[in-house]
């Protein structure tokens, strides 16, 4: 049985950090936030960052990862009609090793019913969106946000 991810956070160096329905009963945001200061200089940390799901994830992609969030609807441990829906923040610039893990990744969402991939941040408000409802349309979307993400040459 595929685990109930609640929440993917893959870094520069290809780190896939999970946390799974179940293992964690904590909202996304205090997720992030705890993964934030446990990695980040505590400067940079500010806890209106981390007062909401969005903002968390937002600040995480700045950082250069990757960020999934699950947010199907469950009913007593079953996905509701709508099935699984997920949100991806895709980092501005991904390394070689997050691509290859993005890669390993998609796999574990390929049937998501409903996944939105947001990249390519113009400014606060704006940015470019993929959407995907099946396999074969994940394929197309990932495509598209890898092609248009751009790449740096090597991890940190």
């Amino acid at each position: 049985m595929q685990d109930k991810l609640k929440l993917v956070i893959i870094d520069e160096d290809g780190n896939i950090n999970k946390f799974v329905i179940g293992d964690v009963d904590y909202y996304h945001f205090k997720l992030m936030s705890d993964y934030a200061k446990e990695k980040y200089d505590q400067e940079l940390i500010k806890d209106e960052i981390f007062r909401n799901t969005s903002t968390s994830a937002l600040f995480l992609r700045e950082q250069g990862e990757m960020v999934f969030l699950n947010n199907t609807s469950y009913a007593n441990g079953i996905p509701d009609k709508h099935g699984r829906c997920g949100i991806i923040f895709m980092p501005d610039e991904i390394t070689n090793s997050q691509l290859d893990a993005i890669n390993s990744f998609k796999e574990e969402v390929s049937d998501y019913n409903d996944l939105v991939i947001y990249y390519n941040f113009i400014d606060e408000i704006t940015c470019n969106t993929a959407r995907a409802k099946n396999k074969e349309t994940l394929d197309k979307a990932f495509n598209i946000v890898l092609d248009n993400v751009k790449k740096k040459g090597k991890s940190k």
